[in-house]
């Protein structure tokens, strides 16, 4: 039950300059689509359809053709399954209407909602949902000429192919944008490559398959962080990487659960079971019945396996741990999930270790949940809060809901700017000296409001004494991290990973939390797409200066590395590479 969408639309060229290497801002949470072909081949409804359909020379079969498009992502890749139904998938002609099966059609422009570029052959529109796709159409360019064929394209003057469009556009409702790679289908103008290249693959595998990456105690014995991956391979199986966070060193790795369920999100957890070794729970969902889970390893020494099951007939977003809510002495995990029935947000949090001791918080009705982050006790009742930021279904308002995570919940919400698309919460420790953390919300302005990223600085009870940083124009937003102080001015920073539009730089950009910004860019290195994951480490280079980690996929083969630089102007630079 979507009640509020944002529309993402993507498109494929002739022409044009070339965007960097980026996702699209949604993703399928099941990993699965399916198109209703009905549309394709109507003539009657949509009078503009090339040729009849017929399946005879100069007439192709459009449904056919596009079911061998499918067919060409899914003889490649296990990250994703796509399917076609011969059904009509739209209730009326070209209306992209997000409450029909997701459909293919030939139109004169973009569902009557602005008219096709002059050199746009198709448009793949997405309805998405607090991140989560919802649904897809894919429409076709009646201006130009269509046939199929997979030889080069000089040999076809004046045509299009059909296919090879259907694939690049398939590509994007999966969520995946243009890369530089000109040999790779998702490239920006037609060419003459006809199905998923190395590059498509890996950015699909990087999509869905990679998870992120969590810095977890201390296992080697050199004092410094490990850096823990989560990731599925090529056959759906989930494996955890255990790597020293100084040297790169591979320590061990750890296998999760199976490829009957789906990874969704890991988090790093203190040594639970005295055995002196931390913990790492990895939250999952099961395939054969949705249900929801955390299984609980130690990364190193014996794994001690055990799960810990939540609600049902609900969908997973996220996990957090929460320093023992309930003073029983134990760390609890929070999971946050949306109820199936309506999409009510709840986060059901429970004791890592021994009884579970459940406790549920509700949030507000009728919003779509981004993030969740804990805060240090905002209220002063020794109890840790949950935060929850969402977005409200009637207008797209940001907004952060603050309550506590054991005993009366005390709610108290704060609300971000409007005209802002939602991006990632993360808390700050008392940036304005009042005794109150602040929650530090990351989004990006609305087009038609410039698209600037934007962090707004709150506390997290009382007064909200709001501090707005600006961060770089024409860029991206992927993430935001607190540090604490690393400028040695008493305050704490607030740090933003993004992504340069136009030549895909990426950089982590710190600003103080108030007062003077005193801003500093860290540029990470090029030739690379960031995963969504920032995480700020204990200083792995004995600087006595935290790194800001990343992780890097490489577009050029595919390989993953976390990329650690120091935060303040000694910016040394240290590569570690994952395991293929």
């Amino acid at each position: 039950m979507i009640r509020r969408t944002l529309l993402v639309t993507s498109l494929f060229c002739v022409f044009g300059v070339a965007a960097a290497f980026e996702w699209t801002n949604s993703r399928y949470e099941s990993r699965t689509l399916q198109f209703q072909l009905g549309d394709v081949c109507d003539s009657g409804r949509f009078p503009l359809t090339p040729g009849t359909c017929s399946g005879t020379g100069g007439n192709p079969d459009w449904r056919v053709d596009f079911t061998t498009a499918v067919q060409r992502w899914n003889n490649t890749t296990n990250f994703f399954a796509l399917s076609t139904d011969p059904a009509i998938g739209a209730s009326a002609p070209g209306t992209c209407n997000s409450s029909d099966p997701n459909s293919v059609f030939f139109l004169v422009d973009v569902c009557g909602l602005y008219a096709f570029g002059g050199s746009t052959l198709a448009v793949a529109q997405t309805w998405s949902s607090g991140g989560l796709s919802t649904h897809s159409d894919i429409v076709f360019n009646t201006a130009f000429t269509w046939n199929v064929f997979d030889d080069a394209r000089v040999n076809h003057p004046g045509e299009s192919d059909f296919r090879r469009v259907a694939v690049h556009e398939i590509g994007h409702t999966m969520g995946l944008d243009h890369p530089y790679n000109t040999a790779a289908i998702m490239y920006f103008a037609t060419q003459d490559v006809i199905v998923p290249q190395a590059d498509d693959l890996g950015a699909l595998k990087a999509r869905y398959g990679i998870m992120t990456f969590v810095p977890a105690g201390d296992t080697s014995g050199n004092s410094e962080q490990e850096l823990v991956t989560v990731r599925s391979a090529d056959d759906l199986s989930i494996t955890a990487e255990v790597r020293d966070g100084a040297t790169g060193v591979l320590l061990k790795q750890i296998p999760f659960l199976s490829s009957a369920f789906t990874p969704v999100d890991i988090v790093a957890l203190p040594d639970l079971d005295g055995n002196g070794h931390p913990e790492l729970g990895l939250l999952a969902q099961r395939n054969s019945d949705g249900r929801t889970l955390v299984e609980i390893r130690n990364i190193a020494g014996a794994a001690a396996p055990r799960i810990v099951w939540f609600a049902a007939n609900a969908t997973p977003r996220q996990i957090i741990s929460v320093p023992d809510a309930d003073s029983n002495g134990v760390t609890e995990i929070a999971v946050m999930q949306v109820r199936n029935s309506d999409d009510r947000v709840f986060v059901e949090v429970k004791n890592a270790f021994g009884a579970t001791a459940p406790n549920t918080v509700w949030f507000m009705r009728f919003i779509n949940p981004f993030d969740m982050a804990v805060v240090n006790d905002a209220d002063s009742n020794t109890v840790p809060e949950i935060a929850v930021l969402s977005s409200r279904w009637s207008d797209a308002r940001g907004l952060v809901e603050i309550k506590n995570a054991s005993g009366p919940t005390a709610p108290n919400t704060v609300w971000a700017m409007a005209g802002n698309d939602m991006i990632a919460v993360t808390t700050v420790d008392d940036a304005d000296s009042n005794g109150v953390p602040e929650v530090a919300i990351l989004s990006q302005r609305w087009p038609q409001n410039g698209g600037r990223i934007v962090v707004e600085v709150k506390n997290a009870a009382g007064p909200t004494m709001p501090n707005t940083l600006w961060y770089a124009p024409e860029h991206d937003p992927r993430a935001v991290a607190s540090i604490a102080d690393a400028d040695n001015n008493g305050i704490p920073e607030v740090a933003v990973l993004s992504r340069r539009q136009g030549d895909g730089r990426i950089v982590v950009e710190t600003k103080n939390a108030a007062g003077a910004t005193m801003p500093l860019s860290l540029w990470y290195s090029p030739g690379f797409s960031p995963l969504p994951t920032l995480s700020i480490m204990d200083d792995t280079d004995s600087n006595t200066v935290p790194e800001a980690a990343v992780m890097l996929y490489r577009t050029s083969d595919g390989r993953i590395a976390i990329q650690q630089r120091n935060v303040n102007p000694v910016n040394a630079v240290r590569n570690i590479w994952v395991t293929p």
